[in-house]
């Protein structure tokens, strides 16, 4: 059970500080206005492309990534394509999945579809980053839709404010970064929020680099 009182925010700080966190971070796999996904070699190395196609939108496009608990597909979301639609996306774990591949799990206008994470459940949790509508989209394996967490009615901020990064808390709580692109144009601070969803995250699948 997901309630709303189970909504919070947890911590604030500034917007510099949250730019700081982030460049601390590993590059993310997907590209904006690319639409192409990179992979990097086993070990490291020069980065190469493994996946690029028009119909990843080379606008807002490719965005959050993580693969699911089985360890068979990539999950992507495309934050804004060029008709105004965001989507969740599945490519097989392969080496040069075929264009073909490319298939659509959700779609969603004006939800500006951001971080993704499984819970152990193998439900998907998406960030919804819209200005005009923040949330959390649960869905459950088969792309059917589990529940929507959004703001009480009539708040653009709060709890969420532009969600992006989710990660689990292992005591069943989702933590989720706010960009703030509504308050932090005036109060110049970016927050996190937990949710109580009653889910722990998937075992994460960790690159080895070096």
């Amino acid at each position: 059970m997901i309630a709303a009182s189970s909504l919070r925010r947890i911590a604030a700080t500034t917007v510099a500080a949250c730019a700081a966190a982030a460049l601390a971070l590993p590059a993310a796999a997907g590209a904006n206005f690319q639409a192409t996904i990179w992979r990097i070699p086993k070990g490291g190395g020069a980065p190469k492309i493994w996946f690029q196609s028009s119909n990843a939108s080379p606008y807002i496009g490719v965005n959050g990534l993580r693969p699911n608990p089985a360890g068979t597909r990539i999950y992507v979301t495309v934050t804004v394509d060029m008709l105004g639609a965001a989507s969740v996306y599945s490519l097989p774990l392969a080496d040069k999945p075929p264009p073909a591949s490319w298939t659509c799990s959700i779609a969603s206008r004006s939800s500006s579809a951001d971080g993704i994470a499984f819970g152990a459940t193998g439900d998907l949790y998406v960030a919804m980053a819209s200005p005009t509508a923040p949330g959390v989209m649960i869905l459950h394996p088969d792309g059917t839709k589990r529940a929507q967490l959004t703001n009480s009615q009539g708040s653009l901020t709060a709890p969420y404010d532009g969600p992006a990064i989710i990660a689990f808390d292992g005591t069943g709580n989702i933590l989720m970064t706010n960009h703030a692109p509504v308050t932090g144009l005036v109060t110049r601070t970016c927050s996190i929020v937990d949710t109580d969803v009653d889910d722990n995250g998937a075992p994460l699948f960790t690159p080895i680099i070096g």
